[in-house]
């Protein structure tokens, strides 16, 4: 929907709801009631025109940058949020998020390292939730090398889910480096025991090819890796529901970066066993 309709539906649906609240009943009951009743009770008016004008002010005080959105205007979005981000330092979440994944759209690596930079110095703990995105990023541009120091380097009070997301990039980097022993251990130990099913997929698919292929002296730990991903997904989702996970992870920009490699490894994991 057009946010400029989204916005004038809202104001209406609200206004409507606040006029059905308080003047319905003056249908139903008799005059007197209803006086009193508003007398009592004036300050719901209040209320609502207060949450009315906050919601407003919210929505309008985001114009410009979901009018960016809305013409997919990536330009002119990554300028809104530089100014933002990297000038004013308004260092949120979602600022951060949309302003990385304009420039990976627009193919700006060099204002993503500037943007990675900015957040390891201002905002380190914001700067570990995004590392591996900028990780992602970093493949995409390939520069390995890169991609390898933002996803091992040191970082404190890391969510689980990331710490498992920067394991498998320091080692897909390696990987794509064909620094294959140095990526070896982490694949292994990844398809085994991520929880993130998608990273284990994605290491025991790496573990089952090219890693059994080219590193031939632990092709036996490489194949069990793999087969306990294979198992530990299988058994939790049918293809159905695993192709309808990878749609909703879609929405994030580095699973989208990945797009040919899980298209592999999805193949890979609902593949009949040749006997």
């Amino acid at each position: 929907m057009k946010f400029k309709a989204l916005f004038v539906t809202f104001n209406i649906v609200l206004i409507v709801s606040f006029l059905t609240i308080f003047l319905l009943p003056f249908f139903i009951l008799d005059g007197s009631f209803m006086r009193e009743f508003w007398l009592k009770n004036w300050y719901f008016g209040g209320i609502f025109f207060g949450v009315l004008a906050i919601v407003n002010v919210l929505f309008l005080s985001q114009w410009k940058m979901l009018s960016c959105l809305e013409r997919e205007d990536w330009p002119a979005l990554a300028r809104y949020l530089e100014n933002r981000v990297i000038v004013r330092k308004r260092f949120t979440n979602r600022f951060v998020r949309l302003y990385c994944d304009s420039l990976i759209l627009l193919g700006d690596f060099a204002g993503i390292k500037k943007l990675s930079e900015v957040l390891k110095t201002g905002k380190p703990a914001l700067f570990a939730s995004f590392s591996p995105r900028f990780a992602a990023a970093a493949i995409l541009a390939g520069d390995y090398d890169r991609a390898h120091a933002l996803s091992s380097g040191e970082v404190t009070g890391m969510d689980p889910a990331v710490a498992e997301w920067r394991a498998f990039y320091a080692a897909f980097s390696r990987y794509l480096a064909k620094r294959f022993d140095d990526a070896a251990d982490a694949l292994v130990a990844l398809a085994s025991t991520a929880r993130d099913p998608l990273i284990a997929v994605l290491s025991g698919y790496l573990c089952d090819t090219s890693m059994s292929r080219n590193c031939t002296d632990r092709a036996s730990a490489f194949a069990q890796a793999s087969e306990e991903a294979r198992l530990r997904v299988g058994a939790v989702f049918t293809e159905t529901r695993w192709k309808g996970y990878i749609d909703e992870a879609k929405a994030d920009m580095q699973i989208v970066i990945l797009g040919k490699l899980i298209t592999e490894a999805t193949a890979w994991l609902f593949a009949v066993p040749k006997r």
